[in-house]
């Protein structure tokens, strides 16, 4: 009967697990979409702001 319940437990910690990944998947395709919307569909100063912005936020993530 513990078995049972530790499984169920955990079977719903990885559903729960595997439905917020696939909600920051979608997100992050969301985002990854508008960035190239954005990108393609602007003048090379919108490009060059993004490139650095692009930049600037690697440089954080390093810190």
């Amino acid at each position: 009967m513990l078995f049972l319940t530790n499984l169920y437990k955990w079977g719903i910690h990885y559903s729960d697990n595997q439905k917020e990944i696939k909600l920051e998947q979608i997100e992050n395709d969301r985002i990854r979409k508008s960035w190239n919307y954005m990108y393609n569909n602007n003048g090379k100063e919108v490009k060059r702001l993004m490139e650095k912005a692009y930049i600037n936020s690697e440089e954080t993530e390093n810190k």
